[in-house]
């Protein structure tokens, strides 16, 4: 049952990438990976009782034997996706660093903590702020501003910057109101 309603909920931040939650509020690609990871417990449990039907289908007792494994295994990767999708949504400051590409998607959350924060003068700009988009996403415009998603959020929630929403969720912010935010950000 917890299997299925991660699968629903995986679906949904799949769908809409983005999760809002209390004080989280993150859209961008990781949130579309942690929907996929919610999908997996039960996508995986269902694959495999298929093909334990399939192939030993005459033993009924073996079938029964390998579906209390598969449920036990559904159990614990359950756990498993639950923390690896908090991971990507949350991306707590102490979080461990994970391998592959769920660390090349956990990376690109937020700013990259290697690259050292410069302040942006008239002659160079760091490369954070450069791009020809007009209008950019949040997370876009985390990586603009050098911000992680949820400081950009606060900034549009104390109407520190003007952000418009398209369909509701998703954030359209002109990279004019961002130049802004820097310039204040310079003068003070």
């Amino acid at each position: 049952m917890v299997a299925l309603i991660l699968l629903i909920g995986g679906i949904y931040l799949w769908y809409k990438g983005q999760f809002r939650f209390g004080s989280i509020q993150t859209e961008g690609r990781h949130v579309k990976v942690a929907g996929v990871l919610l999908m997996l417990p039960a996508a995986g449990a269902f694959v495999l009782s298929l093909l334990i039907g399939l192939f030993f289908g005459s033993n009924m007792q073996l079938v029964v034997s390998l579906l209390v494994v598969i449920s036990v295994i559904e159990f614990m990767s359950v756990f498993l996706v639950l923390w690896l999708a908090y991971l990507l949504l949350v991306n707590p400051a102490r979080a461990p660093r994970l391998p592959g590409y769920l660390g090349e998607v956990q990376a690109g959350i937020g700013p990259q903590q290697s690259q050292s924060r410069q302040r942006p003068t008239q002659q160079a700009q760091p490369a954070v702020h450069q791009t020809e988009k007009k209008v950019l996403t949040l997370a876009e415009a985390a990586h603009y501003l050098g911000m992680t998603e949820a400081q950009v959020l606060n900034l549009i929630d104390n109407s520190q910057l003007a952000a418009a929403r398209s369909n509701n969720y998703n954030y359209q912010i002109a990279r004019s109101q961002l130049d802004e935010v820097l310039q204040q950000r310079e003068s003070a």
